[in-house]
């Protein structure tokens, strides 16, 4: 939020007609992971980073519900614009999987079962980390890696020409990087 600032001013704005005056944002509260309890009722809060590098999934153990905020999507491209790395979202995914849940809540997308949300976002997900490695060792531009018919494994999820366009935009960079010069994703 700090860093998006001025950005999601201009948009609550934009979408408001500019009928608001200029707004300010309050940043929350930094909370610790672990467990918390509100009132009388227990929670456990997991620190994330693979959507955004600052993602916050929530577990409500009573109900076994899983809030899983950005980390998952369902039936819906994932959004990569501030992911720090693919690898490190699906290391963290693998991670969600252990715990004991009935239903999942991603950050878009209809609720279903956790397994369910969290495979097909991190199938996305590898299938385009995999995509950009292939086309960035093969030593071609973001050109050639928008070329390219997306896997009919895709055709019913939401946005995904425009969520991969976006990606490819986003992260093929951090791809050309990490081959020529050894930088981190």
């Amino acid at each position: 939020m700090a860093r998006d600032r001025e950005a999601l001013i201009d948009n609550v704005e934009r979408l408001t007609g500019r009928s608001l005056a200029r707004s300010h944002i309050a940043l929350p509260d930094t909370i610790e992971a672990g467990e918390v309890t509100l009132g009388s009722y227990p929670l456990t809060l997991y620190a994330m980073s693979g959507h955004s590098g600052g993602d916050l999934v929530i577990m409500d153990h009573a109900t076994e519900v899983l809030f899983l905020g950005d980390m998952g999507f369902y039936q819906r491209a994932a959004a990569t614009a501030h992911s720090p790395g693919l690898q490190q979202w699906q290391e963290e995914l693998n991670d969600l999987r252990a715990l004991n849940a009935r239903i999942a809540v991603p950050g878009h997308g209809p609720s279903a079962p956790p397994n369910t949300v969290l495979e097909q976002t991190a199938h996305y997900l590898a299938w385009l980390d995999q995509h950009l490695s292939n086309v960035a060792s093969e030593g071609l531009g973001a050109n050639h890696a928008l070329a390219i018919e997306i896997p009919d494994a895709f055709d019913t999820i939401a946005l995904t020409e425009y969520e991969f366009t976006r990606s490819v935009m986003q992260l093929y960079p951090h791809y050309e990087a990490r081959l020529l010069w050894g930088t981190p994703q």
